[in-house]
């Protein structure tokens, strides 16, 4: 749906659907408000970024509790979506179990990194990715039908 202006809301716009829509199985049960549709070079919807955009709000939902989540990031590249979640540097074991769990259940490619700062030497210097973050693990999509398909290599 394209709005003519911005006075409309996304708790509005939910309201309007559910009063005109008879199927209540029928209804979104979110609506998100956007300043433009992203397109492709040729003007077609885009779906990559809007599924990328989604995965990024499911995460951040599911790790709300988690103290030690720094930041959670999703990239549309090459065909699929990126999650990335960055744990602060003095992330204890537990808590990155937790996330490793927590985002097993999706099956989109997710890495699990920590940030490095000042003498943090938990990992070598030489390790770090071009953001400064280093791996505490990867989550590699190998299947779309479930959690339980979701493969974990945890690197030292």
């Amino acid at each position: 749906m394209t709005l003519s202006d911005g006075t409309v809301d996304e708790a509005e716009l939910r309201a309007w659907a559910a009063a005109h829509v008879s199927e209540s199985a029928a209804t979104p049960k979110a609506v998100r408000v956007l300043d433009a549709l992203p397109v492709t070079a040729v003007g077609k919807p885009y779906k990559l970024p809007l599924r990328a955009d989604a995965a990024r709000r499911v995460l951040t939902d599911v790790l709300a509790g988690i103290e030690h989540v720094a930041e959670i990031d999703a990239r549309a590249d090459s065909g699929s979506v990126t999650v990335t979640v960055t744990l602060r540097s003095a992330t204890p074991p537990g808590a990155a179990a937790e996330v490793e769990r927590r985002v097993g259940k999706f099956a989109v490619t997710c890495r699990v990194v920590g940030q490095q700062r000042g003498e943090d030497r938990r990992a070598p210097a030489g390790d770090a990715d071009a953001d400064g973050r280093h791996a505490v693990g990867e989550r590699t999509d190998i299947a779309k039908s479930g959690p339980e398909d979701v493969q974990t290599s945890l690197e030292s």
